[in-house]
Protein backbone atom coordinates (compact mmCIF):
# COMPACT_ATOMS: atom_id res chain seq x y z
CA UNK A 1 0.00 0.00 0.00
CA UNK A 2 1.10 3.63 -0.43
CA UNK A 3 2.14 5.43 2.65
CA UNK A 4 -0.25 8.59 2.87
CA UNK A 5 2.22 11.99 2.60
CA UNK A 6 0.33 14.94 3.48
CA UNK A 7 0.83 17.88 1.68
CA UNK A 8 3.54 20.72 3.57
CA UNK A 9 2.84 23.91 2.29
CA UNK A 10 6.07 25.23 3.58
CA UNK A 11 8.24 22.82 1.39
CA UNK A 12 7.99 24.88 -2.05
CA UNK A 13 9.74 28.10 -1.63
CA UNK A 14 9.55 28.64 2.10
CA UNK A 15 11.43 31.87 2.44
CA UNK A 16 8.85 33.43 -0.90
CA UNK A 17 7.38 36.36 0.46
CA UNK A 18 2.95 35.68 1.01
CA UNK A 19 2.45 38.99 2.26
CA UNK A 20 3.89 42.33 2.80
CA UNK A 21 3.64 45.39 4.84
CA UNK A 22 5.07 48.99 4.12
CA UNK A 23 4.59 52.01 6.68
CA UNK A 24 5.49 55.31 5.34
CA UNK A 25 6.39 57.89 7.51
CA UNK A 26 4.41 61.02 6.01
CA UNK A 27 6.68 63.97 4.17
CA UNK A 28 8.27 66.94 5.78
CA UNK A 29 5.48 68.58 8.19
CA UNK A 30 4.09 71.94 7.12
CA UNK A 31 2.21 74.09 10.20
CA UNK A 32 0.21 77.29 10.71
CA UNK A 33 2.05 79.71 12.53
CA UNK A 34 -0.61 79.74 14.92
CA UNK A 35 0.95 76.17 15.94
CA UNK A 36 4.03 77.88 16.81
CA UNK A 37 2.40 80.19 18.89
CA UNK A 38 0.16 77.96 21.15
CA UNK A 39 3.80 75.90 21.69
CA UNK A 40 5.18 79.41 22.93
CA UNK A 41 2.47 79.69 25.36
CA UNK A 42 3.74 76.91 27.12
CA UNK A 43 7.64 77.45 26.97
CA UNK A 44 7.79 76.00 23.36
CA UNK A 45 8.71 76.56 19.93
CA UNK A 46 9.23 75.50 16.39
CA UNK A 47 12.72 77.22 16.23
CA UNK A 48 14.01 75.31 19.57
CA UNK A 49 11.93 72.48 19.89
CA UNK A 50 10.40 71.40 16.48
CA UNK A 51 12.49 72.89 13.34
CA UNK A 52 9.63 72.40 10.75
CA UNK A 53 8.28 74.64 8.61
CA UNK A 54 5.41 77.57 10.03
CA UNK A 55 3.73 78.66 7.06
CA UNK A 56 -0.13 78.59 5.88
CA UNK A 57 -0.22 74.99 4.92
CA UNK A 58 -1.03 74.41 0.92
CA UNK A 59 -3.97 71.93 0.37
CA UNK A 60 -3.65 70.12 -2.71
CA UNK A 61 -6.34 68.84 -4.52
CA UNK A 62 -7.41 65.45 -3.38
CA UNK A 63 -9.59 62.86 -5.14
CA UNK A 64 -13.11 62.95 -3.19
CA UNK A 65 -12.40 59.09 -3.43
CA UNK A 66 -9.59 59.84 -0.82
CA UNK A 67 -11.59 61.32 1.88
CA UNK A 68 -12.72 59.82 4.55
CA UNK A 69 -16.05 60.30 5.05
CA UNK A 70 -17.43 62.82 7.83
CA UNK A 71 -19.63 59.45 9.43
CA UNK A 72 -15.76 57.94 10.03
CA UNK A 73 -14.38 61.26 11.34
CA UNK A 74 -16.62 61.50 14.11
CA UNK A 75 -16.41 57.89 15.23
CA UNK A 76 -12.67 59.34 15.45
CA UNK A 77 -13.79 62.09 17.69
CA UNK A 78 -15.71 59.96 19.66
CA UNK A 79 -13.89 57.00 20.59
CA UNK A 80 -10.92 57.39 23.62
CA UNK A 81 -8.74 59.93 23.41
CA UNK A 82 -6.73 58.28 21.13
CA UNK A 83 -8.85 59.33 18.09
CA UNK A 84 -10.02 62.53 18.20
CA UNK A 85 -9.16 65.07 15.33
CA UNK A 86 -7.98 68.87 16.28
CA UNK A 87 -9.83 71.60 15.35
CA UNK A 88 -10.30 75.11 16.05
CA UNK A 89 -9.76 77.50 19.00
CA UNK A 90 -12.80 77.95 21.08
CA UNK A 91 -12.67 80.93 24.01
CA UNK A 92 -8.65 80.89 22.91
CA UNK A 93 -7.87 76.83 23.42
CA UNK A 94 -7.86 73.93 21.14
CA UNK A 95 -10.86 72.00 20.85
CA UNK A 96 -11.30 68.81 19.10
CA UNK A 97 -13.91 69.05 16.48
CA UNK A 98 -17.45 66.59 16.07
CA UNK A 99 -17.97 67.33 12.32
CA UNK A 100 -21.70 67.56 10.95
CA UNK A 101 -23.92 64.43 11.60
CA UNK A 102 -23.52 64.26 7.73
CA UNK A 103 -22.70 60.74 6.18
CA UNK A 104 -23.56 61.34 2.99
CA UNK A 105 -21.00 64.03 2.31
CA UNK A 106 -16.99 64.26 2.23
CA UNK A 107 -14.79 66.44 3.81
CA UNK A 108 -14.78 70.23 1.81
CA UNK A 109 -11.96 71.88 1.35
CA UNK A 110 -12.58 74.22 3.92
CA UNK A 111 -13.05 71.86 6.52
CA UNK A 112 -10.04 69.67 5.54
CA UNK A 113 -7.74 73.21 5.43
CA UNK A 114 -8.86 73.75 9.35
CA UNK A 115 -8.16 70.61 10.03
CA UNK A 116 -4.74 70.84 8.36
CA UNK A 117 -4.19 74.08 10.80
CA UNK A 118 -3.30 71.40 13.33
CA UNK A 119 -2.66 68.51 11.93
CA UNK A 120 -0.21 69.52 9.28
CA UNK A 121 -0.05 70.10 5.53
CA UNK A 122 3.27 68.57 3.74
CA UNK A 123 6.39 69.93 1.67
CA UNK A 124 5.81 67.44 -1.02
CA UNK A 125 8.41 64.90 -1.91
CA UNK A 126 8.49 65.04 -5.73
CA UNK A 127 11.20 62.19 -6.39
CA UNK A 128 10.97 59.40 -3.98
CA UNK A 129 13.59 56.53 -5.44
CA UNK A 130 11.81 54.42 -2.38
CA UNK A 131 8.82 53.30 -4.46
CA UNK A 132 10.76 50.62 -6.89
CA UNK A 133 10.20 47.81 -5.17
CA UNK A 134 7.18 48.14 -4.00
CA UNK A 135 5.63 49.05 -8.10
CA UNK A 136 7.92 45.93 -8.84
CA UNK A 137 5.49 43.84 -6.27
CA UNK A 138 2.24 45.39 -7.88
CA UNK A 139 3.47 45.19 -11.24
CA UNK A 140 5.49 41.93 -11.20
CA UNK A 141 4.50 39.69 -8.20
CA UNK A 142 0.78 40.01 -8.29
CA UNK A 143 0.46 41.61 -4.87
CA UNK A 144 -3.08 43.14 -4.25
CA UNK A 145 -2.00 46.27 -2.53
CA UNK A 146 -4.55 47.55 0.56
CA UNK A 147 -4.23 51.51 1.56
CA UNK A 148 -4.43 52.16 5.09
CA UNK A 149 -4.10 56.27 5.75
CA UNK A 150 -4.10 57.49 9.26
CA UNK A 151 -6.27 59.70 10.19
CA UNK A 152 -3.86 63.18 10.28
CA UNK A 153 -4.00 65.33 6.90
CA UNK A 154 -0.49 65.19 6.59
CA UNK A 155 -1.10 61.21 6.13
CA UNK A 156 -3.50 61.72 3.62
CA UNK A 157 -1.73 64.37 1.60
CA UNK A 158 1.61 61.96 1.31
CA UNK A 159 -1.07 58.90 0.57
CA UNK A 160 -2.06 61.20 -2.56
CA UNK A 161 1.34 62.33 -3.37
CA UNK A 162 2.51 58.67 -3.50
CA UNK A 163 -0.78 58.05 -5.51
CA UNK A 164 0.16 60.18 -8.13
CA UNK A 165 3.53 59.16 -8.54
CA UNK A 166 2.05 55.62 -8.32
CA UNK A 167 -0.13 56.51 -11.65
CA UNK A 168 2.43 58.38 -13.39
CA UNK A 169 4.74 55.04 -12.84
CA UNK A 170 2.03 52.67 -14.45
CA UNK A 171 1.05 51.15 -11.47
CA UNK A 172 -2.45 50.65 -11.89
CA UNK A 173 -4.38 51.20 -8.20
CA UNK A 174 -7.80 52.36 -9.37
CA UNK A 175 -9.51 48.87 -8.34
CA UNK A 176 -7.26 49.02 -4.61
CA UNK A 177 -9.39 49.49 -1.00
CA UNK A 178 -8.42 52.04 0.85
CA UNK A 179 -9.35 52.35 4.99
CA UNK A 180 -9.65 55.68 6.81
CA UNK A 181 -8.03 54.13 10.36
CA UNK A 182 -7.19 56.09 13.98
CA UNK A 183 -5.01 52.78 14.54
CA UNK A 184 -2.21 54.99 12.71
CA UNK A 185 -3.16 58.16 14.55
CA UNK A 186 0.49 58.92 15.76
CA UNK A 187 0.27 59.85 19.14
CA UNK A 188 -3.28 59.53 20.59
CA UNK A 189 -3.95 63.05 22.07
CA UNK A 190 -1.92 65.09 19.28
CA UNK A 191 1.18 66.93 20.09
CA UNK A 192 -0.53 70.20 21.16
CA UNK A 193 -2.14 68.54 24.54
CA UNK A 194 1.11 67.21 25.16
CA UNK A 195 3.19 70.50 25.14
CA UNK A 196 0.82 71.08 28.73
CA UNK A 197 2.28 68.04 30.05
CA UNK A 198 5.70 69.13 28.92
CA UNK A 199 5.15 72.30 30.89
CA UNK A 200 3.91 70.64 34.01
CA UNK A 201 7.39 68.35 33.85
CA UNK A 202 9.57 70.61 32.94
CA UNK A 203 11.18 68.53 30.00
CA UNK A 204 13.70 70.07 28.00
CA UNK A 205 12.22 67.81 24.87
CA UNK A 206 8.37 67.48 25.22
CA UNK A 207 8.92 64.45 22.75
CA UNK A 208 11.14 62.97 25.40
CA UNK A 209 7.63 62.12 27.57
CA UNK A 210 6.83 59.24 24.87
CA UNK A 211 10.13 57.69 23.90
CA UNK A 212 11.35 57.90 27.26
CA UNK A 213 9.95 54.94 30.04
CA UNK A 214 10.13 57.04 32.71
CA UNK A 215 7.25 58.93 32.03
CA UNK A 216 5.09 56.20 31.32
CA UNK A 217 3.29 56.32 34.37
CA UNK A 218 3.08 60.25 34.36
CA UNK A 219 1.65 60.20 30.20
CA UNK A 220 -0.84 57.27 31.13
CA UNK A 221 -2.52 59.35 33.90
CA UNK A 222 -3.41 62.09 31.24
CA UNK A 223 -4.54 60.03 28.89
CA UNK A 224 -1.78 60.46 26.41
CA UNK A 225 0.24 57.37 24.73
CA UNK A 226 4.03 56.57 25.55
CA UNK A 227 6.08 54.19 23.25
CA UNK A 228 4.19 51.35 25.78
CA UNK A 229 1.01 51.85 24.49
CA UNK A 230 1.50 52.76 20.47
CA UNK A 231 3.60 48.95 20.29
CA UNK A 232 0.59 47.26 21.84
CA UNK A 233 -1.74 49.32 19.61
CA UNK A 234 0.56 48.82 16.22
CA UNK A 235 0.70 45.09 17.46
CA UNK A 236 -2.81 44.77 17.69
CA UNK A 237 -3.23 46.43 13.93
CA UNK A 238 -1.33 44.03 12.49
CA UNK A 239 -2.72 41.36 14.38
CA UNK A 240 -6.40 42.06 12.85
CA UNK A 241 -5.11 42.58 9.36
CA UNK A 242 -4.36 38.77 9.78
CA UNK A 243 -6.91 38.00 11.01
CA UNK A 244 -9.04 39.63 8.12
CA UNK A 245 -7.06 38.44 5.64
CA UNK A 246 -7.29 34.83 7.47
CA UNK A 247 -11.19 35.32 6.97
CA UNK A 248 -10.77 36.67 3.23
CA UNK A 249 -8.50 33.94 2.14
CA UNK A 250 -11.15 31.25 3.77
CA UNK A 251 -13.44 32.57 1.55
CA UNK A 252 -10.90 32.87 -1.84
CA UNK A 253 -10.07 28.74 -1.01
CA UNK A 254 -14.26 27.73 -0.84
CA UNK A 255 -14.62 29.67 -4.38
CA UNK A 256 -12.16 27.69 -5.81
CA UNK A 257 -9.59 31.35 -6.43
CA UNK A 258 -6.02 31.71 -5.10
CA UNK A 259 -5.31 32.99 -1.95
CA UNK A 260 -4.44 36.95 -1.81
CA UNK A 261 -0.75 38.08 -1.22
CA UNK A 262 -1.67 41.32 0.25
CA UNK A 263 0.66 44.34 0.23
CA UNK A 264 -0.76 46.55 3.02
CA UNK A 265 0.52 49.74 2.30
CA UNK A 266 0.14 52.61 5.55
CA UNK A 267 0.79 56.15 5.64
CA UNK A 268 1.54 56.91 9.42
CA UNK A 269 4.20 58.94 11.63
CA UNK A 270 7.43 57.69 12.74
CA UNK A 271 6.32 56.44 16.29
CA UNK A 272 4.26 53.92 14.24
CA UNK A 273 7.45 52.57 12.46
CA UNK A 274 9.54 52.95 16.09
CA UNK A 275 7.17 50.67 17.80
CA UNK A 276 6.49 48.32 15.02
CA UNK A 277 9.82 47.47 15.24
CA UNK A 278 10.39 47.80 19.08
CA UNK A 279 7.29 44.76 19.06
CA UNK A 280 9.26 42.54 16.47
CA UNK A 281 12.07 42.70 18.88
CA UNK A 282 14.32 45.23 17.61
CA UNK A 283 16.52 46.72 20.78
CA UNK A 284 18.33 49.27 18.76
CA UNK A 285 18.39 50.29 15.30
CA UNK A 286 21.89 51.65 13.69
CA UNK A 287 23.47 51.78 17.42
CA UNK A 288 20.56 53.90 18.60
CA UNK A 289 17.38 52.55 21.21
CA UNK A 290 14.33 51.72 19.00
CA UNK A 291 12.61 54.70 20.62
CA UNK A 292 14.87 57.40 19.39
CA UNK A 293 15.16 55.87 15.94
CA UNK A 294 14.68 58.70 13.92
CA UNK A 295 13.00 57.93 10.41
CA UNK A 296 13.49 60.71 7.72
CA UNK A 297 10.38 62.54 6.59
CA UNK A 298 9.27 59.79 3.61
CA UNK A 299 10.75 56.53 4.47
CA UNK A 300 8.82 53.32 4.76
CA UNK A 301 9.53 50.25 7.49
CA UNK A 302 9.04 47.36 5.18
CA UNK A 303 8.13 43.48 6.46
CA UNK A 304 8.32 41.05 4.07
CA UNK A 305 6.57 37.88 5.53
CA UNK A 306 7.48 34.56 3.87
CA UNK A 307 5.50 31.12 3.96
CA UNK A 308 7.96 30.10 6.62
CA UNK A 309 6.54 32.95 8.86
CA UNK A 310 9.93 34.47 9.03
CA UNK A 311 9.85 38.50 8.19
CA UNK A 312 12.77 40.37 6.47
CA UNK A 313 12.65 43.79 7.12
CA UNK A 314 14.10 46.83 5.39
CA UNK A 315 14.24 50.69 5.96
CA UNK A 316 14.62 53.11 2.96
CA UNK A 317 14.30 56.88 2.66
CA UNK A 318 13.12 58.84 -0.62
CA UNK A 319 16.57 60.12 -1.62
CA UNK A 320 18.07 56.10 -1.08
CA UNK A 321 19.17 53.65 -4.20
CA UNK A 322 18.44 50.71 -2.49
CA UNK A 323 16.44 49.50 0.84
CA UNK A 324 18.27 48.53 3.99
CA UNK A 325 18.10 45.38 5.63
CA UNK A 326 17.38 45.53 9.06
CA UNK A 327 16.97 41.89 10.21
CA UNK A 328 14.96 39.13 10.30
CA UNK A 329 12.63 37.63 12.93
CA UNK A 330 11.22 33.81 12.79
CA UNK A 331 7.35 33.35 14.49
CA UNK A 332 6.04 36.37 12.98
CA UNK A 333 2.65 35.48 13.87
CA UNK A 334 2.99 34.33 17.15
CA UNK A 335 4.59 37.98 17.73
CA UNK A 336 1.81 39.78 16.87
CA UNK A 337 -0.51 37.92 18.39
CA UNK A 338 0.85 38.12 22.11
CA UNK A 339 -1.57 38.68 24.15
CA UNK A 340 0.53 41.24 26.11
CA UNK A 341 3.74 42.70 24.82
CA UNK A 342 6.55 43.35 27.25
CA UNK A 343 8.09 46.76 26.54
CA UNK A 344 11.53 46.79 25.28
CA UNK A 345 13.98 49.15 26.71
Amino acid sequence: MEQFRPKIEFEKNPKEPVKVFYLFRHDPPVYDPTVDDEMKKHGYSGEKNYPVAFRKPEIPEVPSDYLPPKERLNKFSRREPGSKMIGKKINGEIDYKIFDNDVSNKESSAELMERATYEGGIDEIQTRKNLNFLEDLIKKDNFKPIFLVGPRTRHLFTFNSIMKLLKQDGVCAEDTTIFHTDKLTDINMGWLPMMRVAEKSKADDPWSLVKDPIHHEKMKNEGIETMEEIKDRMRKHIASLERGLAIKNTGEIKAGRDKIKPLFIEFTSDFEQRALLSALGFNEIKGVKTNYFETSPGSYICIEVAKNDTARIYYQTPNMDDREFLGEVNGFRNIINRKSSNFIQ
